[in-house]
């Protein structure tokens, strides 16, 4: 049919009910680009300047935490003009003043200092590497896990020979269709232990198991709070107080995360890179939030 423009700039061919459709989405479509719109007006009203601009700490957070360390009896500084001045030192260059100029001196120099630099400041040193006394106990095993197409293990490691020795409880899952061992991705879980069920019955995007294994990876999982409750105690639970000499702490002594990320993994690759398992290198250790920053 002939097809007539109308006062309203509509096809005078289209029927009522495609009309009132029309209309309806443009409705929708006016509608979305305005909160769209709104959005970013607001966004860029509301958010703070870079620091070092206009960029101000919330002074009431500020004397919160300041209130709460000092309650603890901790020597904490959260405000930018406390700050005495200081220089970052040039990645690379090295302490000696000389450039890096190719990966052998990266790798053989200018890393280990690094390396050195964040155990002297940040993280603090381990009294150990991987614990003489470790032993691994393998109490539950199903090479039908995830409708077949996985091993699933767990391993609860101790640390010491002691009878009140700390523990964690290791989950691994190996696919079934690879033969050898096979690249495996350890997590560090500060979350609920609900979110690494061995049963696979509960199932959340934090550690996606299945879809590992569905691409040929091994995955691990243990909780972090095995090692070491989240929350401060003056390193006198978790595996400070079984490392730990006797005596005052160092100022450069571990922290609650030191461990975790740099330790961890030398006492769960030792099993989990045996012959039928996973290789020793290529074990990736994942974990969010401060560990995962420290890894």
């Amino acid at each position: 049919p002939t097809i007539k423009k109308t006062s309203e700039n509509k096809c005078s061919c289209l029927s009522p009910n495609r009309r009132v459709e029309l209309r309806i989405r443009n409705l929708y479509l006016y509608y979305f680009i305005g909160l769209t719109a709104a959005c970013s007006l607001v966004s860029l009203w509301a958010a703070p300047a870079e620091p070092g601009s206009d960029w101000i700490a919330s002074s009431l957070l500020v004397d919160k935490l300041e209130a709460r360390d000092s309650a603890r009896g901790w020597i904490t500084n959260f405000r930018e003009e406390d700050i005495p001045p200081y220089a970052l030192p040039e990645l690379l260059t090295l302490a000696n003043g000389c450039k890096v100029i190719d990966a052998e001196t990266w790798k053989t120099q200018r890393r280990p200092e690094i390396l050195e630099l964040f155990k002297a400041h940040s993280y603090g040193r381990a009294p150990i590497a991987r614990p003489e006394g470790i032993t691994f106990n393998l109490h539950d095993l199903d090479r039908k896990t995830m409708s077949g197409a996985a091993t699933r293990k767990q391993i609860e490691i101790r640390f010491t020979q002691a009878k009140d020795s700390r523990s964690m409880n290791l989950v691994l899952f190996l696919p079934n269709n690879v033969d050898g061992p096979v690249p495996t991705f350890l997590l560090i879980s500060h979350r609920d232990t609900s979110n690494l069920d061995p049963t696979r019955e509960k199932k959340t995007g934090f550690w996606p198991a299945e879809a590992l294994v569905e691409r040929g990876y091994g995955v691990a999982a243990f909780y972090a709070g095995d090692l070491d409750e989240d929350e401060f105690d003056e390193f006198k639970d978790g595996v400070h107080a079984q490392f730990d000499a006797p005596g005052s702490r160092s100022a450069d002594a571990w922290a609650r995360k030191d461990w975790k990320p740099n330790k961890c993994p030398q006492s769960t690759v030792p099993y989990t890179s045996d012959a039928s398992a996973t290789t020793s290198e290529a074990v990736v250790t994942t974990s969010p939030n401060t560990t995962g920053s420290s890894i």
